[in-house]
């Protein structure tokens, strides 16, 4: 109970525990479980539960590298991660011009669409981490709504500085009426992934944010 409570009490607090990135301290919970049971398990069975322990933590680590992490290697992202403009030529190629929003004031609230197949949904989500800034001084937030007047409203009490949409989709759609009322002003797009970056007007003669 002393470990599990602030685990959980971390979760609850988590402002971002819409996506499963940022609660990966569930895990240790579950691994000091699993510990605990091979520890306390019989003799007999104790070596083969590590084993296939360890099997699966391999086949995991080649799962997440050669598949969702499209064969990224330590080497590379290594060399990225020092150079500036190895780091700004990996920004643009994977995750498109529309994330130039992630350079912008600090602090900048961002919303962002977790519906669309292949943009936020499933394996894509992954783009969404340029948006937190280098420094993680952006809000980012998965956008609502399931009309007009939900979405401006929800952009209005979330207080919504940008926004990054999918190009198809309920959202889109959303993004380019929107933006056709005067609520949002196109600021970048990009083709792959396919996304377009709004920034949201506070004078909105449409009716929302202001």
């Amino acid at each position: 109970m002393n470990f599990l409570l602030p685990v959980a009490v971390v979760f609850l607090a988590q402002p971002y525990n819409w996506w499963s990135r940022f609660t990966m301290l569930i895990l240790a919970a579950g691994l000091i479980g699993l510990a605990y049971f091979i520890h306390h398990a019989p003799s007999r069975i104790e070596t083969p539960l590590k084993a296939a322990t360890l099997f699966a933590v391999l086949v995991g680590l080649w799962f997440c590298t050669a598949k969702i992490d499209n064969g990224f290697t330590a080497p590379g992202v290594l060399k990225r991660l020092v150079l500036p403009t190895e780091r700004a030529k990996l920004d643009l190629a994977v995750y498109g011009s529309a994330f130039d929003v992630a350079r912008r004031a600090r602090g900048a609230r961002i919303g962002v669409d977790t519906s669309s197949r292949f943009f936020g949904g499933g394996p894509r989500i992954w783009y969404f981490y340029p948006l937190f800034g280098s420094r993680f001084d952006h809000h980012v937030y998965p956008l609502r709504g399931m009309n007009q007047r939900g979405f401006l409203s929800y952009l209005k009490r979330r207080r919504i500085d940008y926004v990054v949409i999918g190009r198809s989709g309920r959202f889109s759609k959303l993004g380019k009426d929107a933006a056709r009322m005067g609520c949002l002003r196109l600021a970048s797009e990009s083709d792959f992934p396919p996304a377009r970056a709004y920034h949201v007007m506070r004078r909105c003669p449409g009716g929302a944010p202001g």
